[in-house]
C-alpha cells in the first residue's frame, strides 16, 4: 500500500507570493536555490539552497520570492500518516506534536542525502517497485526530521532577516492580543509609528495587510479550538469575533468551508 502524501516539485516566479495560509496537516519545504522570504507566524527567514522548513499544522506561513525563479520542493502529510508508521519503540505522532516549526540550513552532505530522499519520494511512471521506492524514502525522511525536532537543531548560520526586526514586536503583540479588538490607532500610538507608515512598512515587508494577519491568525486559533470541540459560537467568541454570523462567513471565505462542518469532519 503506498503511504498517503503528497509531494510537488514547484517554481515560483520574481515578487510571486502565496496568500498567507496555513493547513490542517504537516508541510515540508525544502529550497532548492536561493532567492526570497518565507514568512512563519510573524517571522521572516530568507528561502535559499538547503534550506529546510517543517511546519506543525495550523502555522501560519507565506512565500514570496525574490528571483526570476526560486524552486523547492513542498511535501504534505497528516497525523493520520505518521500514525501508520509509528510503533511502541518509535511513536512518530507524539515527536511531531513537540515543535511549531523548524527552519535548518542544512551542510552538502545532508543536502544531497535530503534531496535524495525527496526525489525517491517522487512518484516514477508506475512501474514494478516505485510504490516500495517512495515508502522506504518517506519513511527515512520521517526519520531524520524526528531526530531534528528530538534534538531541538535550530536555525545554523543563518539568522531572521534584519529589515523585519522593527515589526516583529507588532506580530508578537498580535499573537498575544488577537482574541481582543485590535485597531491600527492603537498599534500606531503603542509602537510609536504613524498609522500610514504601519500599514505601508508591514505590507511591503510582508506581503500581509494588518488586518488579513490578525483575521487569519484568528481562524487559524478556531480551527484549533473546533478540533478540540468547542461549539462554533464559543470557538468565534474565544477568538476574538464578537458576531456569530460574521465569524461563519470570515470562516468559510478562509477555509472554505462552514466551521460547523469543518468540527463535523473532524
Amino acid at each position: 500500500m503506498k503511504i498517503p502524501y503528497t509531494i510537488v516539485m514547484e517554481s515560483l516566479h520574481h515578487k510571486s507570493l502565496s496568500e498567507p495560509h496555513f493547513h490542517d496537516e504537516y508541510e515540508l519545504l525544502f529550497g532548492l536555490s536561493d532567492g526570497g522570504t518565507y514568512m512563519i507566524n510573524g517571522h521572516a527567514y530568507p528561502l535559499c539552497h538547503a534550506m529546510l522548513f517543517v511546519l506543525n499544522k495550523y502555522v501560519l506561513h507565506q512565500c514570496i520570492a525574490d528571483i526570476s525563479s526560486y524552486e523547492k520542493y513542498v511535501l504534505h502529510f497528516s497525523s493520520e500518516t505518521l500514525k501508520m508508521l509509528s510503533s511502541t519503540q518509535t511513536d512518530i505522532v507524539s515527536i511531531f506534536g513537540n515543535f511549531d516549526y523548524i527552519a535548518q540550513l542544512l551542510s552538502e552532505e545532508q543536502f544531497h542525502y535530503f534531496n535524495n530522499l525527496l526525489a525517491n519520494c517522487m512518484p516514477n511512471g508506475g512501474g514494478f517497485g516505485d510504490d516500495l521506492r517512495q515508502n522506504m524514502a518517506f519513511v527515512n525522511l520521517m526519520l531524520y526530521i524526528s531526530n531534528l525536532i528530538r534534538q531541538r537543531e535550530s536555525v545554523v548560520g543563518l539568522s531572521l532577516k534584519n529589515e523585519y526586526n522593527s515589526i516583529k514586536p507588532i506580530f508578537d503583540y498580535i499573537h498575544n492580543h488577537y482574541m481582543e479588538e485590535i485597531r491600527l490607532e492603537e498599534l500606531s500610538q503603542k509602537f510609536f509609528i504613524s498609522k500610514y507608515y504601519l500599514c505601508r512598512h508591514f505590507k511591503a515587508l510582508t506581503g500581509f495587510s494588518v488586518g488579513s494577519y490578525v483575521t487569519n491568525y484568528r481562524i487559524r486559533e478556531a480551527c484549533i479550538l473546533l478540533r478540540k470541540g468547542y461549539s462554533v459560537q464559543r470557538a468565534g467568541e474565544e477568538v476574538g469575533f464578537g458576531n456569530n454570523a460574521y465569524f461563519i462567513k470570515t470562516f468559510k471565505k478562509t477555509i472554505g468551508q462552514s466551521p460547523g462542518k469543518y468540527a463535523k469532519n473532524y
